[in-house]
């Protein structure tokens, strides 16, 4: 299962290995809002107490879930997932924050069993030139034809250190303030993520193929192209 609810509740119920503040980020608490919207003000106020009831059903997941340490509104859905990570990051940065940290949406499945975040805090630190670790990695740019040998972690999950970001991404993470079409996003934000790192000279792994890491300009020994489309793969793809 994938989704808000198992994105809360597994966490909590299998021993992580490792000690965790969780930041939950929402985006545009209800869709963008049509001109009508702002053309009458009756329905402005109705779309607001529309807002206010959604924060407020948010707001008790706070008290269900101990987990979460901080809940965030983000006001807009742009650029998405990579927006929301951008946002966070910048928070993280104005606290002084420099320990690890893992980007994730609920697309994630999972966990199901103990020791979930300490497999990837040691994957991680496997190699002292990593940049990026996640579940999976994809050696092809899917989004160009014919596809395109540009390798990338899947951006579902991204485990990191603050002292690598804030190295390789000065001013925030790529695509993170511009208003694009999907295909768009993933090239320039999830595929630009990994590109950065490997341009900056960090390696790639993931928890999929814990024996392998990628750098710039070395083999690809994996499978080709996106795991999601290949049967043995395609259920594993974003399983924790």
């Amino acid at each position: 299962m994938f989704g808000l609810g198992p994105l809360l509740e597994y966490p909590q119920s299998f021993d992580p290995g490792i000690d965790f503040d969780l930041t939950f980020i929402i985006n545009s608490v209800l869709p963008e809002s049509k001109p009508v919207f702002r053309r009458f003000p009756g329905l402005q106020k109705r779309r607001q107490r529309q807002i206010e009831r959604r924060k407020a059903r948010y707001k008790k997941l706070k008290q269900k879930y101990p987990v979460i340490s901080m809940l965030i509104f983000r006001e807009s859905n742009l650029e998405k997932d990579i927006g929301a990570y951008d946002f966070g990051l910048k928070k993280f940065k104005k606290q002084g924050y420099g320990s690890d940290v893992v980007m994730m949406n609920t697309n994630v499945r999972g966990p199901s069993e103990d020791g979930w975040l300490m497999k990837y805090h040691a994957l991680f630190r496997k190699h002292p030139d990593t940049g990026i670790c996640g579940i999976s990695l994809n050696s092809q740019n899917t989004t160009q034809t014919p596809p395109v040998f540009d390798p990338h972690v899947q951006s579902f999950f991204l485990y990191s250190t603050m002292e690598v970001l804030k190295e390789v991404f000065p001013n925030g993470l790529p695509g993170a303030d511009f208003n694009m079409e999907k295909d768009q996003l993933i090239q320039t934000g999830e595929i630009g993520i990994s590109r950065t790192i490997l341009d900056q000279g960090y390696g790639l792994v993931a928890a999929m193929f814990p024996d392998f890491q990628y750098k710039k300009g070395q083999e690809w020994t994996l499978p080709a192209g996106d795991l999601r489309q290949l049967k043995q793969y395609d259920k594993r793809a974003n399983k924790l």
